[in-house]
């Protein structure tokens, strides 16, 4: 399967994100969002987009609702790796 963190679309580089912005969600979520960017469904690529723009404090257009996610999840993906390597694991967002 292709590596969704690898993506080297313009658009998702643009996106920088906080630590804050980052710890917003958990492992369980980065799950579903990998799940959902497979998918590749316009839809939920937005509703999604939207959903986590509004926790994390952003607010992404409807037509960069795909770089936005593929920017987020290798974000996050990567957060988590860090914090891991630190033996911190967050299984998901209501964990502190």
């Amino acid at each position: 399967m292709e590596d969704l963190s690898a993506r080297k679309d313009p658009v998702a580089r643009t996106f920088q994100f906080s630590h804050a912005q980052l710890d917003a969600y958990g492992i369980a979520e980065l799950h579903k969002l990998e799940e959902v960017l497979r998918r590749d469904d316009y839809f939920a690529l937005r509703a999604v987009a939207e959903t986590i723009g509004r926790k994390i404090g952003s607010t992404p257009q409807a037509h960069d609702a795909r770089p936005f996610l593929t920017a987020y999840y290798g974000d996050l993906r990567a957060h988590l790796e860090r914090k891991l390597l630190l033996g911190k694991r967050k299984e998901d967002k209501h964990q502190r």
